[in-house]
C-alpha cells in the first residue's frame, strides 16, 4: 500500500484484518464513524476518495488521515482498536465574509464617488 501525507510519501506493508471486528456507527454525507478491534497495529482503508477537506480523529484526538493507493483514505489504528471518524469540513465561511466585505466597500465607495462627482452638462 502507498501512503502520502505530511511527511511524504512512503510504502507501508499493512497487516490483514485477520480476526479483527469493524463496525459502523454513525453514516451520514459528512461524517462516517467506525469502531475497530484488532489485536494488532493496522491501517483502515476506507473506499472514500481523499480530498483536502476530511479530517480523522481516534478515540476523540486527531489523527493523521493519509492518502492510501493514491485515492483513498487512510487511518493508522493502534494494536486494541478504537473509534475513528472521518469528518469532511469545508470551512470557506472566512473566505466568503472577506469577499462580502470587500464587495460592500466597493460598493459605498462607488456610490461616494458617484454623489461627490459633479454632473456634466453636454
Amino acid at each position: 500500500m502507498i501512503l502520502a501525507g505530511d511527511g511524504g510519501t512512503q510504502v507501508a506493508s499493512a497487516l490483514p484484518l485477520r480476526g479483527a471486528e469493524i463496525m459502523v456507527l454513525e453514516s451520514e454525507p459528512d461524517r462516517i464513524t467506525y469502531r475497530i478491534r484488532t489485536d494488532h497495529p493496522a491501517y483502515l482503508v476506507v473506499a472514500t476518495t481523499w480530498y483536502p477537506g476530511w479530517e480523522a480523529t481516534l478515540d476523540g484526538a486527531p489523527a493523521p488521515l493519509y492518502r492510501a493507493n493514491l485515492a483513498f483514505q487512510a487511518v493508522e489504528v493502534p494494536a486494541g482498536g478504537g473509534d475513528v471518524t472521518l469528518r469532511y469540513t469545508l470551512n470557506r465561511w472566512g473566505l466568503g465574509a472577506g469577499l462580502s466585505g470587500i464587495g460592500v466597500l466597493v460598493a459605498i465607495a462607488l456610490i461616494a464617488i458617484g454623489s461627490v462627482r459633479p454632473l456634466r452638462h453636454a
